[in-house]
């Protein structure tokens, strides 16, 4: 994984708002640990994608440059869903 977590768009100086926006289904990634040998077919590899918005990176790309700070994960959430508690 090349991306840090939690990915951090911020907006240019003397440009912020007091506006967050998250992106908590960003991600198309598994989580650091995982491999192509974790998972039972080689091809659920690609599973990933389906628990992603894929699109919402289009949508929000550029919010940072315009005063907002962008909040998203590089992590599927098919490995872990950041929207909902640790007990739930």
């Amino acid at each position: 994984m090349d991306r840090p977590f939690p990915i951090v768009r911020r907006p240019p100086p003397g440009t912020r708002t007091p506006i967050l926006v998250s992106v908590p289904h960003y991600g198309t990634e598994p989580l650091p640990h995982i491999t192509r040998d974790d998972y039972r077919e080689p091809s659920f590899e690609t599973f990933a994608y389906g628990f992603a918005d894929t699109f919402v990176g289009d949508l929000y790309a550029d919010l940072h440059e315009h005063g907002a700070t962008v909040l998203a994960t590089p992590f599927s959430r098919m490995f872990v869903d950041v929207n909902r508690r640790r007990d739930d």
